[in-house]
């Protein structure tokens, strides 16, 4: 009778477990199914690996927990049988009752364990779905990435392409300068050649010497 009453203990809290679980992955699962798929805007999900990561564990704990029910339904097996043999020995009538309670506890159980694999299905498309929903999110981002550093190439070929012809004027530019320059000194050594001519001209000249013979 303990072991009965022990067994009846072990899994008087599974309904509660299950029942948090099962919200736990409504949450995620409600966000794997609205979101969008393409850019996330100001009021939609906020989906990230995060979520694909509780999923996981989420799971994790699921499989645990379907352990735990298989060997809890082994125990209560091998105690129905053996409650079986008892009662079809001594033919107790409380053997026979505490059969029955292990039969709807085995039931139970079973139930349980349905709704624990339920729930492990559907995390398991939950999961996809997230990881999904990253994996476009990712590649559009990569997407506009690319049209916007392709954008940023272009940019910078008309830069370059606006430098050449800015460098290109500027040394045609210094090539005339340097041009006018040679024919400025030029013509400044011309200058400077005739310079005593014309000063030694306009100091004998007609004019000057008939100045200087009136006075």
């Amino acid at each position: 009778m303990l072991h009965v009453v022990l067994l009846f203990a072990m899994g008087a809290d599974w309904k509660d477990y299950i029942a948090h679980v099962r919200q736990e992955v409504d949450g995620l699962d409600k966000k794997a199914c609205f979101s969008r798929v393409g850019r996330q805007h100001k009021y939609d999900f906020i989906v990230t690996f995060e979520d694909s990561q509780r999923v996981q564990n989420l799971r994790e704990r699921l499989l645990r927990a379907l352990n735990v029910l298989d060997a809890h339904l082994e125990v209560v097996e091998g105690c129905k049988a053996y409650c079986q043999s008892f009662s079809d020995r001594i033919h107790s009538h409380d053997g026979k009752e505490i059969l029955l309670e292990l039969h709807a506890h085995s039931a139970h159980l079973r139930a349980h364990r349905r709704a624990v694999s339920a729930i492990l299905d559907r995390s398991k498309s939950t999961l996809e779905l997230l990881l999904k929903i990253l994996e476009y999110r990712n590649d559009e981002s990569l997407t506009r990435n690319g049209v916007a550093l392709h954008k940023d190439i272009e940019t910078m070929r008309d830069i370059a392409y606006h430098s050449k012809r800015e460098n290109e004027t500027l040394v045609k530019l210094a090539e005339q300068g340097r041009k006018d320059g040679r024919a400025l000194k030029a013509l400044s050594v011309l200058g400077t050649l005739y310079l005593p001519a014309t000063f030694t001209a306009v100091c004998f000249s007609p004019s000057l010497l008939m100045h200087r013979e009136d006075d």
